[in-house]
């Protein structure tokens, strides 16, 4: 029972970063700067969170410290193409777009890892394509859900990012014998912290107090969720109760569902019933490629 209550945790952590995005842009949609702001204030969240863990794990290792540096310019550009994604574009999709991220990992295991080339892998791969044209294309008459080239471009920004993040967290735990966790999160979003500082320091920030004071729970929360959520998945990955084939499907399209409904009915954000398919579509994607 434990382990399927940290499974149903584990999907709605996954699922914060976008929601609790999404209610911040709603909050200070107005309000100059605080995006940077934003990203300043989850990610520091976030280390303190890895640090306090890596003080309890321990170890160190000089040889950790290129993988931090690819994961967190990865790790960067994935959180601020996603904010960004959001800020102009629709939310549902923009989560669906974060978690077919999960197409490079496997193409990536296919050449690298040796995974196997199995049907489910094939399908993924295909209904990825099939999805990603449905939630794009829109004929040209339907200006109201027409996608924009700036959302596009921010969406591709934490495809690519969010992609070399989680390829290369694989394979630093591959090498290490899965030894180091703690050092290499929190030295990564070090390296993202930096990029968000230097941000923050070139926004305006004639905003700040007053976005800090109606909403500055919301990246503190964000970023303490984002770390439990790499947490509960290390954990659960040597579940004996939760499998691995019941794990990734569950969190993944869980995920692009709650954050579904969030936009459908608390944001009302309207999208074209091929917009609607190519979200099913990915969703099932999400699932083949995480089995």
């Amino acid at each position: 029972m434990l382990d399927y209550l940290l499974l149903v945790g584990a999907l709605f952590a996954n699922a914060s970063l976008s929601l609790f995005n999404s209610f911040f842009q709603k909050k200070n949609r107005t309000r100059v700067g605080s995006t940077q702001l934003y990203n300043l204030v989850m990610i520091s969240s976030v280390i303190i969170t890895w640090a306090v863990i890596w003080a309890f794990e321990g170890g160190f290792s000089l040889k950790v410290l290129p993988y931090s540096l690819i994961f967190g310019v990865g790790y960067s550009a994935a959180i601020i193409g996603l904010f960004n994604a959001i800020k102009c574009g629709p939310t549902a999709l923009s989560t669906l777009i974060l978690q077919l991220s999960l197409i490079a990992t496997a193409v990536w295991g296919l050449f690298f890892w040796g995974s196997p080339v199995t049907v489910p892998v094939i399908l993924g791969l295909i209904l990825v394509a099939i999805s990603l044209f449905c939630c794009i294309y829109t004929k040209s008459s339907d200006s109201e859900n027409r996608v924009s080239l700036k959302w596009i471009i921010w969406v591709t920004i934490c495809f690519v990012g969010n992609s070399a993040a989680s390829i290369v967290a694989r394979v630093q735990q591959i090498d290490f014998g899965g030894q180091h966790k703690g050092q290499f999160i929190t030295l990564a979003t070090l390296i993202t912290l930096v990029i968000c500082i230097i941000m923050y320091a070139r926004s305006d920030k004639s905003d700040t107090s007053v976005v800090l004071k109606k909403s500055g729970y919301l990246p503190i929360l964000s970023g303490v969720l984002n770390a439990l959520y790499s947490v509960l998945i290390l954990v659960l990955a040597t579940s004996k109760v939760v499998p691995v084939s019941l794990l990734y499907p569950t969190v993944g399209v869980g995920s692009i569902a709650l954050v579904s409904l969030f936009a459908q009915f608390i944001l009302k954000e309207r999208m074209s019933k091929l917009q609607w398919t190519g979200l099913v579509i990915g969703a099932v994607a999400t699932a083949l490629l995480s089995i």
